[in-house]
């Protein structure tokens, strides 16, 4: 039997998955890379769209594999909807 290998895949870490293979990708550019999460304080609504007011279950695993490549991440208190 096979799985499809997407995010919503039924194989383990799917999202996790992708996730290191697109930090795999940036490991080979020269940029430094910072990751920006929300914090535990979310808005409502960003963008027009409702906000789920949960972390996603691969948050912390994220975090590491960021750290663990030698990228930087900052956990922002509270985001504001900011037009550019």
């Amino acid at each position: 039997m096979t799985f499809p290998s997407g995010v919503h895949g039924q194989f383990q870490g799917g999202a996790l998955r992708i996730f290191f293979n697109k930090l795999c990708n940036f490991r080979k550019g020269a940029a430094t890379l910072v990751f920006v999460l929300d914090g535990d304080r979310r808005p409502g609504i960003k963008r027009g769209a409702k906000v789920i007011d949960k972390e996603i279950w691969w948050t912390e695993d994220a975090i590491e594999l960021i750290k663990n490549f030698g990228f930087y991440y900052h956990k922002v208190a509270r985001v504001s909807q900011i037009k550019v």
